[in-house]
């Protein structure tokens, strides 16, 4: 499914752009490579369809400054990715500007936020503070250390914060420690930005943040903002998005991991995407919503770290979590799925190990184990008409192994679903 409202016009200019560029050559030798010799070939939806598609691995393979479509000594400032999602390897993005959102200076205005904690890892907070900084006026910027949490509540403390940019993850281990130092019901503002947000955590932290306004965007280093919510969509689930107007969006295998990719419909892009493949499984549903927008976007979650494909199903965060619901006065909030393939009987079978974090030093409760195990089999679907239990009656996979542990390490994105796969 595709954004319907693209005209094709809009993605041909873009083309003409990168190939005539003076500035890089990026995507003319990608095309060229690929038999195509003019932008002038693609004359149809059906025709630019055909292109290759762009992957992250591309822009980590190339020099940063043989990718940006402007002269480099307008170079203002650098984006750096965090290099967690599926390499060691930071994405260095060149910009020409510290353009923020319209949204988020609205935000900042009809909330009179004063003092924002920026809570990432350094390289990141360094860049948000410049962004910051460059477009708000009467905005005390604090840096946090996500290496010291206890350290840097006593600082939001003495500078009395009232807003906190950060990712979901990292504002769930950061809480405990702000608590014991400030009331959290000071804090009216949290922008949560960088990975997957589930609904559990998303009411943990409403709970704890009772007078904050939960501004979530669904972006990305290399590809900026992807999706807007309205105030409407502010209301609901942090995983709903209205399309970008400026974005052409395309879902490949629909019918199974749904992965998005997009296309930039603008010439002022620093380094317009084309057919970029996000690495995000969402959906489309054409819904009227009361702001006006006729599209909404479900995110789903990052393939390879909020789902796994694996014997031919698929696994979501989000299905583990509503089956682990009913636990909720045992289990603490997080968790992690571990996904092994053994050879079991001279075959290759799928081996789950979940592990779980238990409230109350419950971890030696052998009964609350086996009710896990026994409840999570029974009901978490593997694929529409498929249980767990279903798959290991059928020798597809072992019976689930549910493991107690003390805690998890913090991270920067909380990896959810581990693959063992080789």
């Amino acid at each position: 499914m595709e954004y319907p409202q693209a005209p094709f016009r809009k993605i041909k200019k873009v083309l003409q752009f990168v190939w005539d560029s003076p500035y890089s050559s990026f995507y003319r030798l990608k095309y060229q490579k690929h038999g195509v010799k003019s932008w002038q070939e693609i004359k149809t939806l059906a025709d630019f369809k055909k292109l290759p598609f762009l992957t992250r691995k591309e822009l980590l393979n190339t020099d940063p400054e043989k990718r940006i479509y402007f002269p480099v000594k307008n170079i203002k400032n650098i984006a750096v990715s965090s290099g967690t999602t599926d390499s060691k390897t930071p994405l260095i993005l060149f910009s020409k500007n510290y353009t923020i959102p319209k949204s988020t200076l609205k935000f900042f205005d009809g909330l009179r936020v004063k003092r924002c904690l920026l809570l990432f890892p350094i390289l990141q907070a360094n860049f948000r503070m410049m962004w910051l900084l460059a477009n708000t006026k009467g905005v005390m910027v604090i840096p946090g250390d996500i290496n010291n949490l206890p350290l840097t509540a006593k600082i939001a403390k003495n500078v009395k914060i009232d807003s906190v940019f950060t990712s979901a993850t990292t504002l769930y281990y950061f809480a405990p420690f702000l608590k014991k130092e400030y009331s959290l019901s000071r804090i009216n503002h949290i922008s949560l930005r960088g990975e997957y947000c589930s609904e559990q955590k998303f009411a943990f932290l409403k709970r704890e943040f009772p007078n904050a306004y939960f501004d979530f965007t669904y972006a990305s280093s290399e590809a900026s903002k992807l999706g807007d919510r309205c105030g409407f969509l502010a209301k609901e689930m942090p995983r709903f998005f209205h399309p970008l107007s400026d974005t052409f969006y395309e879902l490949l295998n629909p019918e199974a991991e749904s992965e998005l990719a997009i296309t930039r419909m603008s010439t002022k892009a620093n380094f317009p995407l084309i057919r970029y493949k996000t690495g995000d499984s969402v959906s489309f549903q054409q819904k009227i919503c009361l702001c006006g927008e006729k599209i909404i976007m479900e995110v789903k979650g990052k393939l390879g770290l909020d789902m796994i494909k694996i014997a031919g199903a698929f696994i979501y965060t989000g299905l583990i979590e509503q089956v682990l619901l009913p636990f909720t006065d045992y289990l603490a909030d997080d968790w992690k799925l571990h996904v092994f393939e053994e050879i079991h009987e001279g075959k290759f079978i799928t081996r789950l190990k979940l592990q779980l974090i238990a409230k109350n030093d419950r971890k030696n409760n052998q009964q609350l184990q086996v009710r896990i195990t026994e409840y999570v089999s029974n009901n978490l679907y593997i694929s529409s008409r498929s249980r767990l239990i279903d798959l290991v009656q059928k020798g597809a996979f072992l019976p689930l192994e549910i493991e107690f542990v003390n805690a998890f390490l913090p991270e920067v994105k909380r990896k959810r679903i581990i693959s063992h796969l080789k």
